[in-house]
């Protein structure tokens, strides 16, 4: 009975429906963001611990093993902080790269222009300066002087027995023509055939005369995924670098989790918002298209007792012959 009001009511209805969605997107939203805020908050812990045992390090009464340990820590530590912040998916969605910043989108509204964009900063372990991972196998090589070694290796022990990998590593040798042996000071290796056998690892070895001293720079010794410390906590050099490194990164991720409160500051702001204008647009549809039950019941009880009224009055009517009828 009211074709305009019909039109006009399912137009407010597409509305509220599509701003309910829209109410859920930014829950989802903030559900998201609240993932990628504990991540950080995990990572503020271990740089936290990074940053006491860097302080613990530059100390001489910590001795070589000491410093060695505190050292072994510290990379787990980061590679830890590489394992949470490449963890950090919602729904497929990776929300720190080492490579560019975090672009996001949410449909705030139901109309096309109504939506509410964030950034994540570039974030990860090569941006805080803990180190990095390797994205691909990497063939390891060797220079020795004018010389030539070459080698094919995923890791190798040098004389203080760490095993560096995906990490430059320089180590001197002492290799004397006609003996079987090279050294580097403290530990002993074969050679057999021109080869020079480290720790189980045979590299080749051409054009030595004489005795000479070879310095060998092992470099890109890395397999796909694995992770690389930049952080020496073995020299006081070492430490102080370390303890500079470790403030920036802690100064990086509070500016990226403020950064990610103001985001979720705004969201709650337009679900408040988007609560209100529903209910006033539901309000208007209502008025259209919903029946006034005050008015209706009013209705109601008017017909009633025009009913009853007209029942009584019929009654009385029929009294009257009633009476006369009884005189007979």
């Amino acid at each position: 009975d009211d074709s305009a009001g019909f039109t006009i009511a399912n137009k407010l209805a597409a509305k509220t429906r599509g701003q309910a969605q829209a109410l859920s997107n930014i829950g989802d939203a903030k559900s998201m963001l609240a993932v990628a805020e504990g991540s950080l908050g995990s990572t503020m812990d271990i740089l936290q611990t990074i940053k006491e045992k860097a302080v613990q390090a530059g100390n001489s009464s910590m001795g070589t093993d000491e410093r060695a340990a505190i050292q072994s820590q510290v990379v787990a530590l980061s590679a830890e902080v590489s394992d949470i912040l490449a963890g950090a998916e919602f729904n497929g969605k990776r929300m720190f790269s080492d490579t560019a910043s975090t672009s996001l989108s949410f449909q705030v509204g139901d109309g096309s222009g109504d939506t509410f964009g964030a950034t994540i900063g570039q974030l990860g372990v090569d941006t805080l300066g803990l180190g990095d991972v390797a994205t691909a196998d990497v063939t390891a090589d060797a220079t020795v002087d004018s010389h030539t070694l070459v080698g094919l290796f995923s890791s190798v022990t040098i004389s203080d027995g760490s095993t560096y990998t995906g990490k430059d590593r320089t180590a001197t040798f002492t290799i004397q023509n006609g003996t079987t042996e090279a050294t580097d000071g403290t530990n002993t290796y074969a050679i057999a055939g021109g080869d020079v056998t480290i720790d189980g690892v045979e590299v080749s070895l051409s054009d030595y005369v004489d005795t000479e001293t070879f310095t060998i720079t092992f470099t890109g010794a890395a397999t796909a995924g694995e992770f690389s410390s930049d952080l020496d906590l073995t020299t006081d050099s070492g430490v102080a670098s370390a303890l500079t490194a470790v403030d920036a990164a802690i100064k990086t991720v509070n500016t990226t989790a403020s950064s990610l409160g103001d985001v979720q500051n705004r969201l709650d702001f337009k679900a408040q918002n988007l609560e209100t204008s529903m209910n006033n647009y539901d309000s208007a549809r209502s008025r259209i298209e919903d029946a006034d039950f005050a008015k209706e019941q009013m209705e109601i009880v008017k017909l009633q007792i025009l009913q009853q009224t007209g029942s009584a009055m019929f009654a009385q009517a029929n009294a009257a012959p009633q009476s006369v009828l009884s005189f007979f």
